[in-house]
């Protein structure tokens, strides 16, 4: 994956824009792979390049990768700072398209912290403007849906979601996106076996695609062996 960003950047004739937003992607690749110094370096170079072009949209979107690696760092507060300020700039420009999936990442980092109440009601805003066309966003809100209905001990709606979630995400190729269902669906289980299941077919999703950082996340913290 990286080889193939880099040799994109690096093509003769790409612009300086398109190659910033390759380093985007670089970086977060960095990220998960467990190289969070290199992924703030290369950031951090974006992110002045993208201040010169004058691109705030641009800019918006490092600060959301830069949430992430917060993340995978174990800085939950500043990552849900971050994302919020993104969440606020798409919103405040009208941008539905990108307003949405900051929507839905501050929800998902708000149910890793434990704030079922606000990521609740981002979820419902969320689904109220679901068009259906986006399947990381329905497949984001139908999480939180899910681990705050366990939480409430409404078992069968947590089931049922679960079921739809996993039916959703079983039907393509993006093995993140499986496995991040999975280790946040964990969380939804209240069958221990169930849960226990879901955090091992996690862990196998990362590691067949090199997310070491994602894999070390859910491992440090006691979900699977």
């Amino acid at each position: 994956m990286l080889a193939r960003v880099e040799a994109v950047r690096e093509r003769p004739g790409t612009d300086r824009l398109t190659k910033e937003i390759l380093r985007l992607t670089e970086s977060l690749v960095l990220a998960q792979l467990g190289r969070g110094a290199e992924a703030r370096e290369i950031l951090e170079a974006a992110r002045v390049s993208f201040g010169d072009l004058g691109q705030r949209r641009w800019l918006a979107v490092t600060d959301e990768i830069e949430a992430e690696i917060e993340r995978l760092d174990g800085h939950l507060t500043r990552a849900i700072a971050l994302q919020r300020d993104v969440h606020a700039f798409f919103s405040g420009q009208g941008d539905a398209l990108n307003a949405l999936p900051a929507a839905a990442g501050l929800a998902n980092l708000l149910l890793a912290a434990g704030d079922l109440d606000e990521a609740g009601r981002l979820v419902a805003e969320i689904e109220r403007r679901d068009t259906g066309e986006d399947l990381e966003i329905r497949v984001s809100w139908m999480v939180v849906r899910a681990v705050g209905a366990a939480a409430a001990g409404d078992r069968i709606l947590a089931s049922e979601l679960t079921e739809q979630v996993l039916s959703l995400v079983d039907g393509t190729d993006f093995l993140l996106q499986q496995a991040d269902a999975r280790a946040s669906l964990a969380g939804a289980a209240t069958d221990p076996v169930l849960a226990e299941r879901l955090r091992a077919e996690a862990l196998a999703r990362y590691d067949e695609k090199g997310a070491v950082a994602l894999a070390t996340e859910l491992r440090s913290a006691g979900a699977a062996p």
